[in-house]
């Protein structure tokens, strides 16, 4: 077994020559590196040193970015209004860059991007809520949503994701992040005034109903067309807030 490489990525060692030809295999790759399973042939000479070139590839990175938001699952509706479940789910149409957020260097310390430097934009989920950004140098990024899915509030979100070494044996490194956004909503107030003096009034009773039959993210209808979503009572000051948990897109009268 010869001795790990040194700075300069030399190995050496003196043996007895007890054969022409013996072979030379990588047991431990440098980090950073994938192992180089490669036997190779080196032919001896008498009190003559002997060199071989053992190559080694860099390990890269893969970096997965995930879109998570509620979407519309289903409806309950009675005499006193509806009530909407909502479950998280993949979200195709967000658009994320990516950024180094330290230097980012190859295994023998070249920099390839400096920090705050951009990788890569315009990166839009697909149908299966995300992206994928493939070879990587290992180091730590910053990845930045830039736009929400459509009907999705965009809080200009910013995390830091590090794509570490994954072992010599590993082909790629492999390393994700999830933004979970929230969905815009609706609030619908009413005010109840007296048509002549326009003082404002307590005790009017509104129904809000749903001017179109609602579908779920599955594109079924729960929620029917003239359906009750939510009914309120104006207070002392003339003012009534519907509390119905209600999809900004929603058609209602």
């Amino acid at each position: 077994r010869m001795p790990a490489t040194d700075t300069n990525g030399v190995s050496e060692v003196e043996i007895v020559m007890t054969q022409d030809t013996v072979y030379l295999k990588e047991i431990t790759a440098p980090v950073g590196y994938r192992y180089n399973a490669t036997a190779y042939r080196v032919a001896l000479k008498p009190n003559q040193t002997t060199s071989t070139t053992v190559p080694d590839v860099e390990q890269l990175g893969n970096l997965t970015i995930y879109k998570e938001g509620e979407v519309l699952k289903g409806a309950s509706s009675d005499e006193n209004g509806t009530v909407f479940q909502y479950e998280s789910c993949r979200q195709k149409g967000a658009v994320f860059s990516v950024y180094a957020a330290k230097d980012i260097t190859t295994p023998y310390g070249a920099v390839v991007y400096k920090a705050g430097e951009l990788v890569a934009e315009n990166l839009v989920t697909g149908d299966n809520g995300s992206v994928t950004l493939i070879n990587l140098h290992l180091g730590t990024y910053r990845v930045t949503e830039v736009q929400a899915p459509k009907y999705f509030y965009n809080k200009g979100e910013t995390k830091d994701v590090v794509i570490s070494y994954a072992g010599q044996m590993a082909e790629a490194a492999f390393s994700d992040t999830t933004f979970q956004n929230d969905r815009q909503k609706a609030e619908v107030r009413v005010v109840k005034k007296d048509k002549d003096t326009q003082n404002v009034l307590s005790g009017g009773i509104f129904g809000l109903y749903a001017a179109e039959n609602i579908t779920n993210a599955d594109g079924n209808v729960v929620v029917s067309k003239g359906a009750l979503l939510d009914k309120v009572t104006t207070g002392g000051s003339g003012n009534a807030t519907f509390s119905a948990d209600l999809r900004s897109d929603l058609d209602m009268r």
